[in-house]
Order: structure tokens, then sequence, then C-alpha cells
């Protein structure tokens, strides 16, 4: 069971309510697969629910729903990256 729940994650992310439920858990199970706590920390909730918004948008079903920027990435997916080089700035510091 993913650490956000569905309906948390429809709060947030309404524009994907005609999702099936079924589908957004099995998305934020994989996103969640991919942001650990242990390297995202606080961020981990906000990491987890982009990555399964761009899994959602990038889905046959998400057709509706998916928001592309100019260079064809969803607007999730470049909020993701953008998060993940502030969390990967203090990996590797050993001070």
């Amino acid at each position: 069971m993913s650490v956000i729940s569905v309906k948390a994650f429809l709060i947030d992310y309404s524009e994907f309510s005609n999702s099936d439920n079924l589908l957004i858990q099995r998305k934020l199970a994989l996103a969640e697969s991919f942001t650990p706590y242990n390297i995202w920390k606080s961020k981990q909730r906000l990491g987890i629910m982009l990555l399964t918004a761009h899994y959602i948008a990038t889905s046959s079903i998400g057709e509706g729903a998916k928001k592309e920027t100019d260079d064809n990435e969803t607007t999730y997916m470049k909020e993701r990256k953008r998060l993940e080089g502030i969390v990967s700035m203090g990996l590797g510091r050993t001070t």
C-alpha cells in the first residue's frame, strides 16, 4: 500500500478524478518505488504525486488530463525533474 491514498492524490490532482482508482493505486505504488524516503525525505510525498500524475497522464486512460510542455514532456515530469535536482543536491556530501 502506498504512503499516499487515492483520495489524497485526487484532492491535489482532481484532473484525474475520472481515472480508475485501481490504476491510480498501482501508479502510486510504482511511483513510490522510485521515490525512496531515505533520499527524498520531506519531498517524498510531492515526488510520488508528480510521478504518479505523469504515469497516468501518459497512459491511454489519462489522455484527457495530459499536460504537455513545448518539449513534449508532461508538466508533471518537468516539475519532478526540477525536484529531483533539489533533492540530489545534498547527496554524496560527507560534511
